[in-house]
């Protein structure tokens, strides 16, 4: 209980987005519930825990970095539902990307750039081995027929209008399942 009094505690503190970011990491190493969170929330008084409660209702612990949570909720704000941690099966080929649109063929892979460094001897991240052969798996499924793929990076994160302007541009047609109209969506020309 005392990681989600945390997770709330920060986001009083340092906004709603901090705590749905560190919500969403102990969410996926398996440190807190959504019920969890829901008690301690209610545990915690001040002017701005309201924000902090509502947001604390989108946590989701498939996202698998901050980028990832905050590209989701970006994507959610402007009322487009994505679904974290895809798996597209077509015979021997198998990626898992970051967000499907949910009624698309519209693949979202955040890049943070985090990945191409930063690995210290002894640490379990991954090897750039591993990093290279992962980011080729996404290159192939940027040019898988039946896929659109949209790759934005953490600068991009602070501007959700200009993500789905981007994204109601890449909503075209795919190979034998066209996408539904973009017109459900709330594109800003």
């Amino acid at each position: 209980m005392e990681v989600g009094v945390a997770i709330v505690q920060t986001g009083v503190t340092n906004g709603s987005m901090a705590a749905l970011v560190a919500a969403d990491a102990a969410a996926h190493r398996g440190l807190v519930s959504s019920e969890d969170l829901a008690r301690c929330a209610a545990l915690v008084k001040g002017p701005h825990v309201w924000r902090v409660r509502h947001i604390l209702g989108q946590v989701d612990g498939r996202s698998e970095s901050p980028g990832e949570t905050r590209l989701r909720h970006a994507t959610g704000a402007m009322r487009l539902a994505s679904t974290p941690q895809f798996r597209i099966e077509d015979g021997a080929f198998l990626a898992v990307v970051d967000l499907l649109l949910e009624g698309s063929r519209v693949v979202i892979e955040f890049d943070g750039f985090v990945k191409y460094g930063r690995v210290t001897s002894g640490s379990m991240a991954p090897t750039p081995g591993d990093v290279v052969f992962a980011e080729r798996t996404r290159e192939d499924l940027r040019a898988h027929p039946s896929t659109r793929t949209h790759r934005p990076c953490a600068a991009r994160l602070d501007d959700p209008a200009r993500i789905v302007r981007t994204l109601c541009a890449t909503r075209r047609p795919c190979a034998q399942q066209p996408d539904p109209p973009c017109t459900s969506m709330r594109c800003v020309a």
